[in-house]
This record gives structure tokens, sequence and C-alpha cells, in this order.
């Protein structure tokens, strides 16, 4: 049995890769989202305008699957802290343990168009790959021991998941 567990941009080495279930958003999003500096040129307007793209650091509420051992133990729900825009849709192979549906809470602040790329998308995951499995941990559950859920949710990662 072997287990690979992915944290927070380790995962962008997976996205788009043959075998892996971890895709990028569809880039027809990505056209569509100009950021305002792009549009007005107007550079004391820059700053105020970037900051709708970004998370300088967020407490979102998101969905937890608790029937699956990466979720086991815990609510139905999880408090995670986002602290950057990284995002990628549900898995279509695999098991969307926890995720942002299309309205979800926010705690602290989140700008608004990076909140619109948030809806629908995976935040913990997991992917069985041959004898093994692959978590996908897209929010990093240990960053700075800010939730105990945080420990309680990698353990379960480390010991449950792929048995």
């Amino acid at each position: 049995m072997v287990a690979l567990i992915a944290i927070g941009y380790a995962n962008s080495g997976f996205v788009d890769k043959k075998g892996f279930s971890l895709v990028n958003h569809q880039e027809e999003d990505k056209e569509e989202q100009t950021k305002p500096e792009e549009k007005l040129n107007v550079y004391g307007e820059s700053e105020r305008s970037y900051i709708s793209y970004s998370i300088p650091g967020a407490i979102f509420k998101i969905n937890i699957d608790n029937t699956h051992p990466l979720g086991y133990g815990l609510e139905n729900y999880y408090f995670s802290l986002k602290t950057d825009t990284q995002s990628y849709p549900y898995l279509e192979e695999g098991w969307n343990v926890g995720y942002l549906g299309e309205q979800f809470t926010v705690y602290g602040f989140a700008g608004a168009e990076v909140q619109k790329t948030l809806k629908n998308s995976l935040v913990f995951g997991v992917q069985n790959k041959g004898n093994g499995s692959i978590t996908y941990l897209i929010d990093n559950p240990l960053y700075r021991g800010f939730w105990d859920q945080g420990k309680f949710l990698f353990s379960n990662a480390l010991f449950f998941v792929g048995q």
C-alpha cells in the first residue's frame, strides 16, 4: 500500500498530468476574467483593483463528507484557512471530501473576483491509484498549527486513507 499526500502548492505538480484527477479550471473562464488594471491603465487604481483578486488570509467554512476516512470524526463542515487563490474543480475520478459549493461562508477578507473562482471547488480530495491513493490537500491543514482539527484531518490522511 502506497499513499501520497500533496499539500498546498505541491498539488500543482499533478495538475493536468496523465493518470491524475486534478485539473485546472476551464481556460474559457480565465479568458473572461480580465483584471480591472488591464482595462483601465490607471496606476493609482491598480492596487485597489488587485485586491479583488487576492486572499491575504481568510477562513472558509467548507463542506466535509465525514463518511469518508479522510473526514472521519469531523463535523459535516470544516473551517479552512486560505492564504492564496489556488483552486481546482471537483475530482471526476475520486472522492471530493472537502469542498466549497455554490454558496459558502467567508470570515475575513477574500476579494470578490477570487470568490467567484472558488465556487464549486475542491479543498480536500482522494484519488485511488493502483494499490494506493493520492490525497490532495489544497489548503494546508497544518499551516502554523492553526486548528487542532487540521492536525486531526492530516492524521486521517496519514493513517486511514488508502487502507
